[in-house]
């Protein structure tokens, strides 16, 4: 829902940028809506998780502590699973 508020509108611009691509050759890109970063955006509110390991963005990075601190989204459960830690319990 929050990246359908940010990138709807009557007048909106709507950016991809290619990046490169992961270890299992996915594209990997970065998202602007009205040139709002979707990343830093979903990140600030609480409803994306930052990997320090595979992204070295100092801004995502510095996102998520501050929402951890306003216990926003996300963040609000207290201790939530991290979607790498829950792949790795419940492998299909």
């Amino acid at each position: 829902m929050a990246l359908i508020h940010l990138c709807q509108g009557e007048h909106m611009l709507v950016t991809a940028q290619i990046v490169g691509e992961d270890r299992y050759q996915r594209t990997l890109g970065r998202l602007q809506c009205n040139h709002v970063d979707a990343s830093l955006y979903l990140l600030e509110r609480g409803w994306a998780w930052h990997s320090a390991k595979f992204n070295h963005d100092s801004d995502l990075a510095n996102a998520t502590p501050k929402a951890q601190a306003l216990r926003l989204g996300l963040w609000a459960d207290g201790q939530p699973i991290a979607p790498w830690h829950w792949r790795h319990a419940h492998p299909h």
